[in-house]
């Protein structure tokens, strides 16, 4: 039992849904079978989904294919396909986005399976948005249940393939207006594709092209303008009733087009397949009528917000709503409906942000209640460049244009109710002047802290002790203070303190510095000097000190010396030289023009031969690595070529000198110097080994020079 009521107490607490609760019951809008249709041009696609979700919010289904008529079958063969969806559900809005799985029946044709972002519409029971693919022409589907598919989506689709003829009777349910019995007037029609010109006024209808044009068109046919101009909406158009305003529309008038630039708008009353015919307008009708009730019952919704658990998923799923389901609406639409989320998430999420800063100022006490106080106001700073709410930009390109997005899932409610008492979930919904009169509050809070504060700060510094003791403590001491004063450093408390610390500053810097230059006149490496540096010194004010000046200057010097030092051994023990080191210098033949080469001597002028390879090599790695294939010569390029291609690309090539013992030596005849034999052994990298210096017995010249011995290889 008393688990029972933990369990009941933490659901109420966290608002967790389950499965019993109304989001999982609503979850039977969407589940089930769904029928409609789509445009996969130039073909007029049946569409079939059957949805199934075990939690109220993931979805898993089947969706199928085929063409809508069997006359589209003959023509373009057996076009038809099934492939699983996953997806996810966000109740409270009736947003849906559902990704394609694999195939379970693939085409004969070639296709692939499209992401899919919608809306329930509740008013008709209809599923209607978008495909998230850029290249299809009419991006809408709209889909009803089974048993009033016929009558609400495949009736009309099917009378708008239908060519001009007599007309028919009238059908149930389907009431025909004769378009008072002629054709329509022209000036109307006119006046009718006007409002293209409003909502796009940037748009050249004379230099774009005409698949972005009819891609913007598509809201011309929306039913409360169209049938303010023509009696009806398009959908109860009858074939005869659009032959009659087409004829209207390619009337001539002084030689010129009726329509003037829009008369590629007539593609929508004549023959009824391919791109922006009547059948293809006719589902962008179909799905925008369900996408409008679903837009205008979400406005209502969005008046009666308030905070809750679920609410950030469904101010998120509107948001995404408008970059995917709708985005092909008017732009007048999108903009204020951008406008109205924006109102209703600044309604929902002001009270919120001053609640969650309440209950930070509430509890704040002490040096902690100020570290808090201080988080909290910086999570208001950092977001400042990115969070401020922009109303959206009324869209002025065709869908054709929009980025295709990574992902249009709707946000799972369970990943945002844990986020009511965090600030970040709120910013986007609130303006720069919203986060700035928290933040005021937060730091008003904050300071009041700091005259208390400041009095336990200047205790301190009167326990740092003296001396190069007096100096280091002050460096930690300095650290932590601005680690936590750092935004209050304007502040008069602060800024006395940071003062009194100057003023002790100068007496520290004169009694320790003695021993200051003695710790590092007795620092053996460069890092030893930048240790008693960092810990005594860095304070503002130490370098302009004169006894600070003084430090630093010497540290730098020392630093200077034992960074060359341990450079030039570096260097020592990388050359071959350092082969050489333990060979006798004393194992010289005597000769009639003097002595000749001792073991030293000769592995000596050996490693210079090395490092001069090495040198080399080096020199032309680097010119590979930094060459313009464009600018350099055939030869530079075959040498780069060669030298980087054998190694892996890195150019790295180097040869090195393992051991060198002499054998004996006999002064030249004919010639200057010595004739000597000697071992060697070496290893090479990327590169061949080089002659005179492979195992076995080697020989070569030696002539003594003012610099030291050479070694002249005999040929």
């Amino acid at each position: 039992m008393r688990r029972r009521l933990l369990a009941l107490a933490f659901i109420a607490a966290f608002g967790l849904e389950v499965l019993g609760s109304p989001a999982f019951a609503q979850t039977n809008e969407i589940t089930g079978s769904w029928r409609g249709v789509y445009l996969a041009y130039p073909q007029v696609t049946r569409l079939e989904l059957d949805i199934s979700s075990k939690d109220g919010r993931s979805l898993d289904g089947i969706a199928a294919f085929q063409p809508v008529s069997d006359s589209q079958r003959s023509a373009l063969g057996q076009f038809r396909g099934r492939f699983r969806v996953t997806g996810m559900y966000e109740s409270s809005s009736g947003t849906f986005a559902l990704v394609p799985g694999e195939w379970l029946e693939r085409p004969a044709r070639l296709a692939r399976p499209l992401r899919m972002s919608g809306v329930l519409d509740r008013r008709s029971h209809q599923l209607a948005g978008t495909f998230d693919d850029v290249s299809l022409s009419n991006p809408y589907f709209v889909l009803a249940r089974p048993s009033a598919a016929d009558q609400s989506i495949f009736e009309p689709i099917e009378e708008a393939l239908e060519r001009a003829g007599p007309e028919r009777s009238v059908k149930l349910g389907r009431l025909k207006i004769p378009l008072n019995g002629g054709a329509p007037d022209l000036d109307k029609v006119r006046d009718w594709a006007e409002r293209f010109a409003s909502e796009f006024p940037e748009v050249d209808l004379r230099r774009t092209t005409v698949d972005r044009l009819t891609a913007m068109a598509r809201n011309l046919f929306e039913d409360q303008h169209f049938s303010r101009y023509f009696g009806k909406t398009y959908d109860r158009m009858s074939p005869a009733e659009r032959e009659k305003v087409l004829k209207a529309m390619r009337e001539r008038q002084n030689g010129r087009d009726a329509m003037g630039p829009y008369a590629f708008l007539s593609s929508a009353f004549s023959d009824p397949h391919g791109q922006f015919s009547p059948a293809d307008v006719t589902i962008g009708v179909l799905a925008q009528r369900a996408l409008r009730n679903w837009s205008g019952d979400a406005l209502g919704r969005l008046d009666g917000l308030s905070a809750s658990a679920g609410v950030l998923g469904e101010l998120a799923a509107y948001k995404a709503a408008q970059t995917s389901s709708i985005s092909h609406l008017w732009p007048s639409e999108l903009q204020t409906f951008a406008a109205r989320v924006g109102q209703a998430g600044r309604r929902v999420a002001l009270p919120a942000l001053n609640a969650w800063a309440d209950g930070i100022i509430q509890g704040a006490s002490g040096r902690t209640g100020l570290a808090a106080l201080t988080a909290a106001a910086q999570k208001l700073v950092v977001v400042t460049t990115t969070s401020e709410r922009v109303p959206v930009r009324p869209r002025t390109l065709p869908p054709t244009t929009r980025p295709q997005p990574e992902s249009r899932l709707p946000v799972r409610q369970e990943q945002t109710s844990a986020t009511l008492s965090e600030p970040e979930a709120w910013f986007e919904y609130v303006t720069m002047e919203d986060r700035a009169a928290i933040q005021q509050r937060l730091r008003d809070k904050a300071e009041s802290f700091l005259p208390t504060l400041m009095a336990a700060e200047r205790r301190q510094l009167d326990s740092l002790g003296t001396g190069a003791a007096a100096l280091r403590a002050g460096v930690t001491w300095y650290g932590a203070f601005m680690s936590t004063y750092q935004p209050y450093q304007s502040t008069t408390a602060v800024r006395e303190v940071l003062e009194a610390v100057s003023g002790r500053r100068k007496t520290d810097l004169a009694a320790g510095a003695k021993e200051l230059l003695s710790q590092v006149a007795s620092a053996q490496t460069a890092g030893a000097v930048d240790a008693i540096v960092s810990a005594h010194l860095g304070l503002p004010g130490d370098a302009q000190d004169p006894n600070g000046a003084r430090i630093e200057t010497a540290a730098r010097e020392r630093a200077r010396v034992l960074g060359a030092a341990a450079a030039a051994a570096e260097a020592e023990a990388k050359s071959a030289r350092s082969v050489c080191n333990s060979l006798p210098e004393g194992d010289r033949e005597a000769g009639m023009n003097g002595d000749g080469p001792s073991s030293r001597d000769m592995c000596l002028a050996v490693a210079a031969r090395f490092d001069m390879v090495n040198e080399n090599l080096e020199t032309q790695a680097r010119e590979c690595k930094t060459f313009d294939k464009r600018t350099a010569s055939p030869f530079t390029a075959m040498t780069c070529i060669a030298l980087c291609g054998g190694t892996g690309g890195s150019c790295e090539m180097s040869v090195r000198l393992l051991s060198f013992k002499k054998i004996a030596c006999g002064e030249a005849v004919g010639e200057a110097g010595w004739v000597c034999d000697y071992q060697s052994a070496m290893t090479s990298r990327g590169t061949p080994p080089l002659p005179d210096f492979g195992p076995g017995l080697n020989k070569a010249r030696f002539v003594k020079s003012a610099d030291g011995w050479l070694m002249i290889t005999r040929r």
